[in-house]
């Protein structure tokens, strides 16, 4: 049994796949198994792997059953204590999961670490060989260092568009980790899953990750990022831009999935002592966002009244979390909200 198991979900990746799984290969630390699972791509992703990486098997689904549903099902297959989450726009420095399990052997609290998130910089994508010295693309700026929640449950990318400096090379306890590239703890996960779902299915895609964030809390895990577990990600972002430019910048299935999936999780995760403290900022902030969806965003509106009979879903789910997994107060919580 590896001691890692690492979890690649493809669709229409070709122009990443190549890149991506050669910083697999470059690991220093080898006692790991890599599982793939194609989402039904339509370009070349599938053949570039057969063609190159002839090692690796690759489970090809017939549709896109989206990223929860099929990292689920690696999730499920994977035989290893700990499990990667890899997006496949992701490129890992080779010492990535030699520091990371560094980190792990030593830890005192094992038992209650759930996960940890890499220090994640912004990646030019050039199609260039990324680990050419001139022409790779790995910038100094931060894409993420894990999530960060605010009283009015906005969830951002701690430092994400700031340049690399002393204050990100500390390692420290975070309220959660992105699913770009997080390591997770498998009994953990276990122990978490709903319906024999880590990730909940019904988010399809975007935000799936802030849910099990929260989920992992509520269990009294921790989470904990590391200045030394570097990668780069190629996400489309842009400085300077306030919340309704980042909107307008943004795919319009994003922004349907995000907006849903929000509201899904509040329901999902949140105690209702919090629900009260927190009451001003979050009315306030929901209230904006909805005016403006109102007004500008009518198919997000469409989408999220089409998909209205998931609600009361969302709360039978949340009657099993705070019935079977939710071992904290809401303080705990609550304290964690900036």
């Amino acid at each position: 049994m590896s001691k890692i198991s690492i979890s690649l979900v493809t669709w229409n990746g070709e122009k990443y796949i190549k890149h991506c799984i050669n910083s697999i290969l470059q690991q220093t630390f080898k006692d790991y198994e890599v599982n793939i699972f194609d989402n039904n791509s339509n370009d070349t992703t599938i053949e570039i792997i057969e063609k190159n990486f002839p090692c690796f098997k690759i489970f090809k689904n017939k549709k896109n059953i989206g990223f929860a549903a099929a990292h689920n099902k690696l999730f499920a297959w994977a035989k290893s204590d700990y499990i990667l989450c890899l997006n496949q726009d992701i490129i890992m420095e080779p010492n990535f999961l030699e520091n990371a399990f560094d980190f792990l052997h030593n830890a005192k609290n094992l038992d209650k670490i759930a996960a940890i998130e890499p220090k994640l910089l912004h990646w030019e994508f050039n199609n260039e060989d990324p680990y050419n010295a001139d022409k790779h693309g790995k910038t100094n700026i931060i894409d993420t260092c894990g999530f960060e929640v605010f009283r009015n449950h906005k969830v951002i990318d701690v430092g994400q568009l700031e340049e690399d400096g002393q204050k990100f090379n500390e390692k420290k306890e975070i309220f959660g980790t992105s699913a770009a590239c997080p390591i997770y703890s498998k009994k953990v996960l276990e122990s978490i899953k709903i319906n024999n779902e880590y990730f909940d299915e019904d988010f399809f895609n975007y935000k799936e990750d802030v849910d099990l964030a929260f989920r992992i809390r509520l269990a009294g895990y921790k989470c904990y990022f590391l200045a030394n577990v570097i990668a780069y990600h190629d996400r489309s972002i842009k400085k300077g831009l306030n919340a309704i430019q980042n909107r307008k910048n943004r795919s319009s299935w994003v922004n349907e999935y995000s907006y849903r999936n929000h509201i899904y999780l509040l329901i999902k995760n949140e105690f209702f002592a919090n629900f009260i403290k927190c009451f001003f900022s979050l009315f306030i902030y929901e209230f904006k966002k909805f005016i403006y969806i109102l007004f500008f965003e009518h198919e997000t509106l469409k989408f999220f009244f089409k998909n209205f009979k998931l609600i009361s879903k969302m709360f039978k789910k949340r009657k099993y979390i705070f019935k079977n997994i939710v071992r904290i107060k809401s303080r705990e919580l609550y304290n964690w909200y900036k």
